[in-house]
């Protein structure tokens, strides 16, 4: 396996895996602390804000040697398009359990490289 590259986007657990049958191309964590704190990977540069009545919404973020983070299910986003954005800075937060209809905060999460979607888990520590 590779060394960590990237920090993790949020204090939880890993609830779906990238190579799950329902997954699409993200993996899903969950908070076990109840901190809906969400965090850059890595440094980078926000190019992209997407908001979805059902879906909450989702920061793409543009970081070196061709990577991109997706960050989505988000209720409250603190960051808007260009801002550069250190790894571990908190940009976003979690729709409540409520908004998403679960028990639990959950975050969805995809990692690309030069345009192929990764699995998070070969990266990041969690």
């Amino acid at each position: 396996t590779e060394a960590a590259m990237f920090s993790e986007p949020m204090r939880g657990s890993v609830i779906r895996s990238f190579d799950a049958p329902e997954s699409s191309y993200d993996m899903a964590l969950v908070s076990l602390t109840g901190d809906d704190s969400v965090m850059a990977v890595e440094n980078g540069t926000v190019v992209g804000i997407q908001h979805s009545a059902e879906g909450g919404s989702s920061i793409t973020m543009q970081h070196g040697e061709g990577y991109v983070s997706v960050y989505k299910q988000l209720g409250e986003v603190l960051v808007r398009k260009g801002q550069r954005v250190n790894a571990g800075t908190v940009i976003g937060r979690l729709r409540s359990a409520e908004e998403q209809e679960t028990d639990a905060l959950e975050l969805a999460f995809e990692l690309w490289r030069d345009g192929t979607a990764v699995d998070p888990e070969r990266y990041i520590l969690f």
